[in-house]
C-alpha cells in the first residue's frame, strides 16, 4: 500500500524539453487527497487504472501547464503511470515544429 515511485533519466536529445522522468504506482486502502505544488515548468500525466480528480475534473490522463498557484488531486483508487516534467520552453517548440506534424 502507498506509494511507489521509479524516476527515470531523459535521453540527452530529451534533456533541453524534459526535466524529469517517473513512473508511479498508487494503492491505498482509502481515498486520499492532496495538494500538489506548482512547477516551473509543465507536467504530462498518463495516467492507467482509476481516473483521480484535478481541480475537481475526473481524469485519467492530463497536462498542467506554468501556474503559481497548487492544485487539489483526489484519487479514490489503485492507479499508475508516468509523470513528465517539462521545461518551460517545450510546450511551444512542440506546438511549433516537430509535434504540430
Amino acid at each position: 500500500m502507498g506509494l511507489t515511485m521509479a524516476e527515470g533519466v531523459p535521453r540527452a536529445a530529451l534533456r533541453p524539453y524534459v526535466t524529469r522522468l517517473c513512473a508511479y504506482r498508487e494503492r491505498y486502502d482509502r481515498p486520499l487527497t492532496r495538494t500538489e505544488a506548482a512547477v516551473p515548468g509543465a507536467v504530462l500525466i498518463l495516467a492507467f487504472g482509476a481516473p483521480m480528480e484535478v481541480g475537481g475534473a475526473r481524469l485519467t490522463s492530463f497536462t498542467g501547464g506554468l501556474g503559481d498557484r497548487y492544485t487539489v488531486t483526489r484519487i479514490s483508487g489503485p492507479t499508475e503511470g508516468v509523470e513528465v516534467v517539462l521545461t518551460p520552453s517545450a510546450p511551444a517548440a512542440c506546438s511549433a515544429s516537430r509535434c504540430a506534424s
